[in-house]
């Protein structure tokens, strides 16, 4: 299993973009102080999460570049992953000293939203690389054509852990799964004030559709 991972890994390593628009964190070429560990840190997030068996993803929309694009993980950031949770997950090693790593608003309403419901589906995202405005530098939304390049790496990861429930996080990621005609269900995302309407999206979902199993 953890050849099919690095395999997962190096194809998106090696995925071509458009190095203008978009950043891909896995590719190694680019001169960043954490290229060197999303690679690494995804193929630990990826083993620690297939121990675990999962059954539902939740689809975000793309990686923030405060979040995703420096650690190669959905929905965390550098401080995130540089602690165990109350899963098991992460503590990761990193070479900065932990007060000073970034954190990300929405991986940190994420995990305290997930901790506190005690559930632990596996995250990823439509479009796997960090896309970026050329005037802003800021994050922004990916195009159709960007959205199409996701749809390989999800079936992948989908055959790979036997998912069998989907749950959208957000427009975008809705969106997209329809496209790959995928039944799945929707929660609003914790962005701009919704993290309260994110937890009772989930909650319901997790009670009243028994989205654990």
């Amino acid at each position: 299993m953890c050849n099919k991972l690095k395999d997962f890994i190096e194809q998106l390593s090696t995925q071509e973009v458009d190095s203008e628009r978009v950043f891909n964190q896995y590719h190694e070429d680019y001169n960043f102080p954490h290229f060197f560990t999303t690679k690494t840190n995804l193929l630990l997030y990826l083993t620690q999460m297939k121990d675990k068996e999962p059954k539902t993803v939740l689809i975000g929309e793309a990686p923030g570049k405060n979040g995703c694009a420096l650690t190669g993980i959905p929905f965390t950031s550098l401080n995130i992953i540089s602690k165990q949770n109350r899963f098991g997950l992460f503590g990761f090693p990193d070479s900065q000293p932990k007060e000073n790593l970034r954190k990300e608003n929405t991986a940190t309403m994420v995990w305290e939203v997930l901790e506190n419901l005690n559930f632990c589906p596996l995250l990823w995202n439509a479009y796997p690389f960090n896309p970026v405005d050329q005037v802003t530098k800021k994050n922004r939304k990916p195009t159709i054509k960007e959205i199409e390049i996701g749809k390989p790496f999800l079936k992948e990861l989908i055959n790979i852990f036997h998912i069998s429930n989907y749950v959208a996080v957000g427009n975008t990621a809705s969106t997209f799964l329809k496209s790959m005609e995928i039944n799945h269900f929707s929660v609003p995302h914790p962005s701009y004030g919704n993290k309260k309407k994110f937890y009772d999206g989930l909650k319901k979902l997790i009670e009243e559709e028994n989205i654990f199993s």
